[in-house]
C-alpha cells in the first residue's frame, strides 16, 4: 500500500532531481565549472553538487540569484511538475531509440492518471 505521504514525498524529490539536471544544463551551456558557479552563487561547490542531484533543496532567493547568474530567466530553471514525473535526461539517453523514450512516457502519463 503506498501512503500520500510517500507519493508526496517522491513526487517532491522527482521535481527536485529535475531541477538540479536543468542547473546542470545550463551552468554546462554557459561553459562554467561547479567551482565558478560556486563562487558566483556564493555557496562551496559541494552545496552546488548536491543542489545538482536534487539532494540539497534552493530557495527561491537563491534561485533568482543563480538564474541572473546563468543569464537566464528564473521559469527557465523550474520543471514543470508533470516534467519533474517524467523520465529523467539520463535515463532519456540511455533509451535506445525516441519509441522507447515515447514508451516510457506513455508508462509516466498512464500511472499519473490512475492516481
Amino acid at each position: 500500500m503506498v501512503h500520500y505521504r510517500e507519493t508526496v514525498q517522491s513526487d517532491e524529490e522527482a521535481f527536485y532531481r529535475r531541477l538540479g539536471e536543468l542547473i546542470r544544463a545550463r551552468r554546462k551551456e554557459r561553459k562554467l565549472t561547479q567551482e565558478d558557479l560556486a563562487t558566483l552563487w556564493k555557496l562551496n561547490r559541494t552545496t552546488v553538487v548536491n543542489i545538482e542531484m536534487g539532494r540539497q533543496r534552493v530557495s527561491v532567493r537563491q534561485l533568482v540569484v543563480l538564474a541572473e547568474h546563468l543569464g537566464c530567466a528564473t521559469q527557465e530553471l523550474v520543471p514543470p511538475l508533470a516534467e519533474a514525473k517524467m523520465l529523467s535526461d539520463e535515463l532519456r539517453r540511455k533509451a535506445p531509440d525516441e519509441r522507447a523514450f515515447s514508451f516510457a512516457s506513455e508508462i509516466a502519463a498512464a500511472n499519473e492518471r490512475r492516481k
